[in-house]
Parts: C-alpha cells; sequence; structure tokens
C-alpha cells in the first residue's frame, strides 16, 4: 500500500509547486506586458506618421488636379467648394491610430503651405513621448 501511495505523490503536483509555477508566469508577464504594450504606442506612431505623409500626397494631388488647397481633410471625400477638376480623394475621412481626427491647418510659411497633426495618444497638442504631437513637419525625415 506504501507504494501505491509514493506513485500517486510522484504523478501529482504539490500546492506549493503550482504557487511557484503561478509565480514565475506573472513575474514575466509583470516583464513582458510593458514592454509589448510600448511597442504598441511605438506602432501607433509610425502608423500616424505613414498616413500623414499619405495625406500630404493625396492632398498635392487635390492641388494638382483643382489649382488649390483644400480648406479641410473633409474636402478630399466631398466637393463642397464646387471645384472644377475635383475628384474623389478619400472614401471617408481617416482618423489618427488613437480615433481622433487628424488636424488640418493652412501654413503659407511652410514649404508645403499646410500641416497636418495628431495630437498622439492623448488627443491634446503638446504632450510627451506617445503623447506628443506628431505632424507633418516632423514626420517628413
Amino acid at each position: 500500500m506504501k507504494k501505491l501511495n509514493r506513485k500517486v505523490r510522484r504523478n501529482n503536483f504539490s500546492l506549493l509547486e503550482v504557487i511557484i509555477a503561478i509565480t514565475i508566469v506573472a513575474l514575466v508577464a509583470a516583464l513582458a506586458v510593458p514592454s509589448f504594450l510600448d511597442d504598441a504606442e511605438s506602432a501607433k506612431v509610425n502608423a500616424a506618421k505613414v498616413e500623414i505623409n499619405t495625406l500630404k500626397e493625396t492632398i498635392t494631388r487635390f492641388k494638382l488636379d483643382t489649382g488649390k488647397f483644400p480648406t479641410s481633410i473633409e474636402d478630399l471625400v466631398s466637393n463642397s467648394q464646387g471645384l472644377k477638376n475635383w475628384k474623389q480623394y478619400l472614401e471617408t475621412v481617416p482618423n489618427d491610430p488613437w480615433g481622433n481626427a487628424y488636424k488640418f491647418e493652412s501654413r503659407p510659411e511652410l514649404f508645403n503651405k499646410f500641416e497636418i497633426i495628431s495630437y498622439g495618444g492623448d488627443g491634446q497638442p503638446g504632450g510627451e513621448g506617445t503623447n506628443a504631437d506628431i505632424t507633418l513637419s516632423k514626420s517628413a525625415n
């Protein structure tokens, strides 16, 4: 009978072994999850830069076709100005990776004559890190 008890005991995990395994998994998760979240936020910043540059190219096509810059990003979706040679440049007005609308500003002093802005993760002007503003003039490099 004693041999059977020893054999059963060897095939099962003790409570202490289970607690140690759960602790190890929790420690690994505690170290890995913040790194993963940082990578996800960095990916959103990079996606916003790509989208801003794509919008720049679309606005440039708009200018070449119509002879004018749009007054807003919505002008790329519908011809609210009644411009000649206008065509639909976008299906919908895009949002940045955080779900906020891109801002479009006429800026005659800039080379492109306009600025496209995402306010980053916090959706507010200014900020640091992933909350920093992402602009055409900063993402062009």
